[in-house]
């Protein structure tokens, strides 16, 4: 839809999930390393010492450790018998696909292409929300398709992009040039997050560039449809051009902020927490990445039964 809300549609979607994910997976993290850490001061038992969460293990001790695995969702606990974020996903994008077509239509026709390459990119952001809920009931696919389809969801919000600008203005090329990027890097972000499956950097990227195409998402349609009464853009002005340019500097930075504050929260949060409840807090994002990759997720069961029966004994 060309106006205010045809980009506000989107910028949300795209915002929810990347606040989600980015306070999902500083929790994930900080309590796989609390678990470790927990594990090894537990070292009478002959428990190891693991590194960061990681995985690896110091001075050669033998422990499975409490490993930090990548998902490309996280499960929620108040709706754990279903996959909120598969669901969110297919609700979010049949509205949008709902909007961009019943707004395509002019004199009984639907005459408006641009809408029906919006229509385009919601159905695969929609297909990868399938591919969630299927992966979440255990239906048999392929490895990783959750992580197959987003890939795939970005690409053709990409070359969507690369060829939605023909006519446009100055400005408005210049904008959408920057959604182009942030598409592209997120496919390479989710490429590299399910090769290092233990690392917690590419899904950061991933998550911090999904999250700065939200809020550009924002800017861009307050911009080219000013409400309000606001001023209107001269949108051929280079040195308006060169304020949008600063704009999105500026969103990028307040966008790192913003994860740098999160990340705090949930270390403060979860250092505060025993054993026990690091345990109960682990054992359904364990489950979710057991679903996603068994061999590299599992976790010893006996080991994390050692953890919560010591904190146990320690209360009494």
């Amino acid at each position: 839809m060309g106006n205010l809300g045809g980009h506000v549609i989107p910028g949300s979607f795209l915002v929810l999930f990347s606040v989600w994910w980015t306070f999902s997976i500083f929790k994930r993290y900080y309590l796989c390393k609390r678990a470790t850490l927990a594990e090894g001061e537990g070292g009478e038992n002959g428990l190891g010492v693991g590194s960061g969460g990681g995985g690896r293990l110091e001075s050669g001790k033998s422990s499975a450790g409490v490993i930090y695995v990548n998902t490309a969702t996280f499960p929620c606990l108040c709706f754990s018998h279903m996959q909120l974020e598969g669901v969110l996903k297919i609700t979010f994008t049949i509205i949008g696909i709902v909007g961009e077509f019943v707004t395509g239509f002019k004199g009984g026709k639907f005459v408006n292409l641009e809408n029906a390459q919006h229509i385009v990119m919601y159905f695969f952001f929609c297909l990868n929300g399938v591919m969630d809920v299927l992966s979440h009931y255990g239906a048999p696919q392929p490895p990783h398709m959750d992580y197959v389809t987003a890939c795939l969801a970005f690409a053709i919000e990409a070359v969507i992009f690369s060829h939605h600008l023909h006519g446009l203005t100055s400005m408005d090329i210049q904008m959408h040039k920057m959604l182009l990027y942030l598409a592209w890097g997120c496919v390479v972000a989710l490429m590299a997050e399910v090769y290092f499956r233990r690392s917690i950097v590419p899904a950061l990227i991933r998550i911090y560039l999904v999250l700065l195409q939200g809020t550009w998402f924002f800017q861009i349609g307050f911009i080219l449809y000013p409400p309000w009464g606001m001023e209107e853009w001269d949108q051929e002005d280079h040195s308006q051009m060169m304020v949008v340019t600063i704009t999105f500097c500026w969103h990028a930075a307040l966008v790192f902020l913003f994860m740098l504050l999160v990340n705090w929260i949930m270390y403060c949060k979860t250092r505060r927490l025993s054993p026990t409840s690091v345990y109960h807090r682990l054992r359904p994002m364990q489950s979710s990445s057991q679903q996603s990759i068994q061999h590299l997720s599992k976790m010893d069961t006996d080991q994390m039964r050692r953890i919560i029966e010591d904190s146990e004994e320690e209360d009494l």
